[in-house]
């Protein structure tokens, strides 16, 4: 399952949070460690981590707002760490440049090893 064809949640991220994150620890099941990202064009972004050794990507939320992508991705990688899991954030700075730029949406997504 490298890409999940998971349709991604929408809506108010604070309402939804309970269901990504159960999202998550279906798919993440005895794993410990994952990263959550943000991505513009996942097919494409799931290639690059599949390159550095990732076995499976997650699409979880789509928002058209960065702002609210951002929040989710904050509040997903606070869930893994109070929940005793390693979790990361890809590119809360890493492509803070390009986030900056105006799109058609984002979505946030997961990573696992």
């Amino acid at each position: 399952m490298p890409l999940a064809l998971f349709e991604p949640h929408t809506g108010p991220v604070l309402d939804l949070m309970p269901r990504l994150q159960n999202t998550i620890s279906q798919f993440k099941g005895a794993r410990t460690q994952f990263k959550v990202g943000l991505a513009l064009q996942p097919e494409k972004r799931w290639h690059e981590h599949e390159r550095s050794g990732w076995k499976d990507m997650v699409l979880v939320y789509f928002t058209t707002s960065k702002q609210t992508a951002q929040q989710a991705e904050k509040l997903l990688v606070q869930h893994g760490w109070q929940n005793h899991y390693i979790a990361e954030s890809w590119n809360i700075v890493r492509d803070n440049v390009i986030l900056q730029q105006s799109h058609e949406g984002y979505y946030v997504y997961v990573v696992l090893s």
